[in-house]
């Protein structure tokens, strides 16, 4: 599948308005496994076309965007992680999901948030604007006072 074109197919889908949604979920379950994930991060646009998604896609694309990136991540390393935070746009896009995303979007963004912070290069930095995750602990979340929110404290500071 992957030698005929399929992840340049899906890719390319995600520029369709009728069928973006469902490319992102095939690139999500795609990722889950390393030739997958290889194949993608071949890509050139494939990054920069799921972020587009999170930025103006319907409910359901901004979540299947949004875990399709978690995966890829997950299954690419630090390698792919590094690469991804290096995107323009994605501290905001974020946070948004985080807090206007649908449960699953806000699942998927907190859970790509910790993968970020795990990474070595937790620190982003775009043109001296320099923004920290530090997410709050699933323990913290359990107790929180509000079902289903996700408590996302951010340090930002403009150099």
């Amino acid at each position: 599948m992957i030698e005929a074109g399929a992840i340049t197919a899906l890719v390319g889908a995600l520029e369709n308005e009728g069928v973006a949604e469902e490319a992102a979920g095939a690139l999500a379950f795609i990722v889950r496994q390393p030739i997958g994930a290889e194949a993608v991060g071949k890509e050139e646009m494939a990054v920069a076309g799921l972020i587009a998604m999170m930025r103006c896609g319907t409910p359901r694309g901004k979540e299947n965007a949004v875990a399709a990136l978690l995966e890829f991540c997950r299954t690419g390393g630090a390698a792919t992680t590094k690469r991804v935070l290096k995107a323009p746009a994605l501290a905001g896009l974020l946070q948004a999901l985080l807090f206007t995303g649908t449960k699953r979007a806000r699942r998927k963004a907190a859970s790509l948030a910790r993968v970020f912070q795990r990474c070595e290069y937790a620190s982003l930095h775009f043109g001296g604007l320099s923004v920290r995750y530090a997410f709050a602990g699933n323990s913290s979340m359990n107790n929180s006072s509000l079902p289903g929110h996700v408590l996302v404290p951010l340090s930002i500071s403009v150099l």
